[in-house]
């Protein structure tokens, strides 16, 4: 099996190689009794530091930067693929609230672009990390299942539902097998709260910190 995962040096992306790689969580406790042998995997990033920072972590793992959704590169790369996960995503709710044009053009239409080249290069099913924090809105209850309606109500949450849209019917247009995802608040990360993302690491740390 021939795994292709973009994003691949973000949190998600490097929890979910931990785990191919060598069957671990984020602590290291082993999760799965045995590795499979016949898997290979393929790393899809876009800055040059998150190229090094893998190939320090993982030597042997092949990996490949793109400068864009329609990098020449792309369909080489991921060709008879059969799993591509969709992990990258170039902004966070604050920075889509603030240029959501540049959203629109860099997650939406660059994953148009995506899904035609992952089409043409024949991968069979494509996997792609929503966002189950924001685009069901602000509703009360619980709990919150896949069966409730979406009411995306910031920049980032219509993105995401707008590429869940065109994902379906690229899908049914093209002939492969999409599946969405839509984890909530993701905690865990070893790095800590390093970014503008993750709640669960920042009420932490603020609680460590006193504040």
């Amino acid at each position: 099996m021939r795994i292709v995962i973009s994003g691949a040096s973000g949190f998600v992306g490097r929890m979910l190689l931990e785990r191919l790689l060598h069957g671990r969580a984020a602590d290291g406790t082993p999760v799965v009794d045995q590795v499979p042998t016949d898997v290979s995997i393929v790393a899809l990033v876009h800055k040059p530091a998150s190229l090094v920072l893998l190939k320090e972590v993982h030597p042997d793992l092949e990996v490949h930067r793109l400068d864009g959704w329609d990098d020449m590169q792309l369909e080489s790369i991921v060709l008879g693929a059969d799993v591509f996960f969709h992990l990258a995503w170039s902004s966070v709710p604050r920075i889509a609230a603030q240029d959501p044009a540049r959203d629109v053009r860099e997650n939406v239409e660059g994953g148009l672009r995506l899904l035609n080249g992952i089409s043409n290069a024949g991968v069979r099913r494509f996997v792609f990390l929503s966002s189950g924090g924001t685009v069901y809105g602000s509703r009360t209850g619980a709990p919150i299942t896949e069966d409730v309606p979406v009411d995306p109500t910031n920049a980032y949450a219509c993105g995401k539902v707008c590429f869940e849209q065109y994902l379906r019917e690229r899908a049914e247009y093209h002939g492969f097998e999409q599946v969405i995802l839509r984890p909530s608040n993701l905690y865990g990360d070893p790095s800590g709260p390093t970014k503008q993302q993750g709640v669960v690491e920042h009420w932490f740390g603020s609680i460590a910190a006193g504040r």
